[in-house]
């Protein structure tokens, strides 16, 4: 069995549902050799506590970092990054993935903290053999559409999930990492290193836009929502 960490990232608007998240993690068929989450703020400290009590009953190893000196930004009314919020998000994205790098696993599923996972989706997943690939979830700021973008460069754009195919994969530019397995070769490739610089080279966009050009970029891979 490849050995799979899965990689949890909690913000402070994002904890409603962290008890069903909890379940659900507890609950994959497939399971991850290591758990990893990722808090921003003081004001996760409960949360923190409640997935140490949790992880010391699982069957994988658990483990946490609370970080307490970055200050989480806010979305802009359209749904954008501002620059602030963008670095401080790729910085803990940057920890998670060095953690990732530091196992012998071969995938990382990078799940936020209001997505409940299926039971099947690691293996639905792996089964794909794709460099990056999403299961498919809306947009959260616009849950008509798909969390994935289409375009080239930084024109990317946004589709209504009813013009979208129900069945197979679908090729895009860039996809959500909300729910996202990508491969060690991405990782080792490509990260989140430079903050700012990667805010300020591709438009303003998030740590979605910058993993994903950068490995189209430098592996000329393509995301793909399944």
């Amino acid at each position: 069995m490849d050995a799979v960490m899965v990689g949890v990232s909690v913000a402070p608007n994002l904890t409603y549902c962290w008890n069903e998240v909890m379940q659900h993690l507890s609950l994959l068929r497939y399971p991850p050799q290591h758990l990893c989450m990722h808090l921003v703020s003081h004001a996760e400290i409960e949360a923190k506590a409640a997935w140490d009590a949790w992880g010391q009953q699982q069957p994988f190893s658990v483990s946490s970092e609370l970080f307490t000196d970055l200050r989480p930004g806010h979305r802009s009314g359209g749904g954008g990054y501002n620059p602030e919020t963008a670095a401080v998000i790729m910085a803990v994205l940057e920890h998670v993935r060095q953690a990732f790098l530091r196992t012998d696993c071969k995938w990382l599923l990078l799940v936020e903290c209001d997505q409940l996972v299926p039971p099947n989706l690691l293996k639905k997943l792996m089964a794909r053999d794709l460099p990056i690939v999403m299961a498919a979830t809306p947009a959260r700021h616009r849950p008509s559409h798909m969390n994935c973008a289409f375009g080239k460069g930084n024109r990317l754009h946004l589709e209504p999930i009813r013009e979208l195919s129900r069945e197979g994969l679908i090729p895009c530019a860039s996809v959500g990492i909300g729910c996202t397995l990508l491969k060690r070769e991405v990782l080792e490739a490509v990260g989140w290193e430079n903050p700012l610089e990667l805010v300020k080279k591709y438009g303003g966009n998030g740590p979605d836009v910058a993993i994903c050009l950068q490995a189209t970029e430098v592996l000329g891979v393509q995301p793909c929502v399944d």
